[in-house]
């Protein structure tokens, strides 16, 4: 499940919606950042057995996919969503670039 987010600006800001802000950034420098705990995805060990991970893949696909996981995704806004192991470890090092890319740009 991907967290819901809010996005602030400030009062004299020259957007007031997702649209504005993406027709804003085409032509000015913005900056995007998380403020929070970093939240890695919750990953079996790696001593556990094949079988045992085949098995917990196989349950958490088809209870992110059924329909009521989708339903909380479709009240809240959340995305709700599986990635496989290879793909999860993918997104987490894309996610620590780009955080990286905005601490450069916020001159963390």
């Amino acid at each position: 499940m991907t967290y819901p987010f809010v996005i602030g600006a400030a009062g004299d800001a020259r957007y007031s919606s997702m649209e504005e802000l993406a027709a804003y950034a085409k032509e000015n420098d913005i900056a995007l950042g998380h403020f929070g705990d970093v939240l890695t995805p919750t990953q079996v060990t790696k001593d556990t057995p094949q079988d045992v991970r085949d098995k917990i893949a196989a349950v958490a696909a088809k209870t992110v996919m059924s329909e009521r996981a989708q339903a909380v995704a479709a009240e809240t806004g959340a995305l709700v969503y599986w990635m496989d192991a290879e793909a999860s470890a993918a997104r987490i090092e894309g996610d620590k670039a780009t955080g990286a890319i905005i601490g450069d740009i916020l001159g963390n």
